[in-house]
């Protein structure tokens, strides 16, 4: 008996065990086709490979009641709340207790299939189909990445002066650097070289010093001190790159490079003494979003027999004032589909609007101690009557 219990400690002790290491499942999805489905209906039209999709690959990782939309390697790009219902999970943002916003996209329930529905410019519906290519386990999610706009730049020519610079003697093609691309993430008043991906290139980072029509790039080498000597420039508009050298003739070349392109790159870029940058969201009264719900809902009072559900999206601007708000009023369709509408001018959406301008300021948020940009939004299911102005 002794040995039979100490059998089926062992037993739990090793499934305890596997558990502990089996981590997340990610789950890799590759785009295969497009159905056209008519408007208002559950009939595919026809099917069709999108050129702008082909061959992309997403990636997904469930932990408890949230899906997260990931890259490959498991690091965070997106988070979504779900409901389970016919056999799919819906994915939506989910802003609680206030508000749930479907996203059109859905994971089947044993996660064999991801896809999402947009609409093309002749009004019918698609739905792009992802199928499961893989899973893998995986230790933890990794950091949310951000978005930041990457500069591209293209080598074109070099100039080539005197020794003291105050005439150009020629104009040359470098071939060693012909056709040669870089790429530079602005960031905090910081600019990063990175690869084309984003991703950091070494540890080049470089402090701005502005100039009236050129900035000039200084080395970053710790919280303290910023290296003057790198001859880098990029015009204030970011319209070219330029780093200066000399030949073996001691004639100072200017080696000049177009900007090219620029585009959304998702990445983390780390502060100059690699530490991760802290985020602190805005403050109401000493609480969040659900203290300026409670301050709003009270100065509405609800008596009228005419019910409507108001969503209300703030910003909170570097100061703490709410700076931009919109109000759009939410209805169902005949089909059952969420609509959102603004009625600008209705007695509900001035009060509302009266009320954002004269709220109080909120603590702003932060990053890194620095005062930043915050938003929300939150529903609001009124029976409206105005109210005494006392309370503003």
């Amino acid at each position: 008996m002794k040995r039979l219990i100490l059998s089926l400690l062992l037993v739990i002790g090793i499934s305890t065990a596997t558990r502990a290491q089996q981590g997340l499942t990610l789950y890799e999805y590759t785009y295969k086709d497009s159905n056209l489905t008519l408007k208002g209906t559950n009939t595919p039209d026809n099917y069709h490979v999108r050129s702008d999709l082909k061959g992309r690959k997403v990636y997904f990782v469930k932990k408890d009641y949230t899906i997260y939309e990931t890259t490959w390697d498991g690091r965070i790009l997106k988070e979504y709340s779900t409901k389970q219902e016919n056999g799919n999970y819906s994915l939506g943002i989910y802003d609680w207790p206030y508000w749930w916003e479907p996203a059109d996209k859905w994971i089947t329930a044993k996660f064999s299939k991801y896809y999402f529905t947009d609409g093309d410019s002749q009004g019918k519906l698609r739905h792009n189909n992802y199928i499961l290519t893989a899973t893998r386990t995986i230790a933890e999610l990794k950091p949310r990445l951000y978005a930041y706009t990457l500069y591209e730049f293209t080598y074109y020519e070099s100039q080539h002066y005197n020794e003291d610079e105050t005439a150009v003697m020629h104009t040359s093609s470098r071939a060693d650097l012909s056709q040669q691309k870089i790429y530079f993430v602005e960031s905090q008043g910081y600019m990063y070289r990175t690869r084309a991906d984003g991703t950091p290139y070494k540890d080049d980072i470089y402090a701005i010093r502005k100039g009236k029509t050129t900035n000039q790039l200084q080395r970053y080498h710790s919280q303290f001190y910023v290296d003057k000597s790198t001859n880098m420039y990029l015009a204030s508009d970011k319209s070219f790159y330029r780093f200066v050298d000399t030949d073996a003739e001691g004639n100072v070349r200017h080696n000049n490079y177009r900007f090219t392109a620029k585009r959304e790159v998702m990445t983390l870029l780390e502060k100059p003494d690699s530490n991760p940058y802290t985020l602190q969201r805005a403050t109401f009264q000493g609480g969040g979003i659900t203290n300026f719900y409670t301050w709003l809902k009270e100065r509405l009072i609800c008596t009228s027999t005419t019910s409507e559900r108001v969503l209300v999206e703030v910003v909170i601007d570097e100061s703490g004032a709410v700076a931009v708000h919109r109000v759009r009023f939410i209805h169902k369709s005949p089909s059952g589909e969420t609509k959102y509408a603004s009625k600008p001018s209705t007695p509900l959406e001035k009060e509302i609007i009266s009320i954002l301008r004269q709220a109080p300021k909120w603590s702003p948020a932060t990053q890194d101690d620095t005062p930043i940009k915050d938003s929300f939004r939150l529903t609001i299911t009124a029976k409206y009557k105005p109210r005494n102005r006392d309370l503003l």
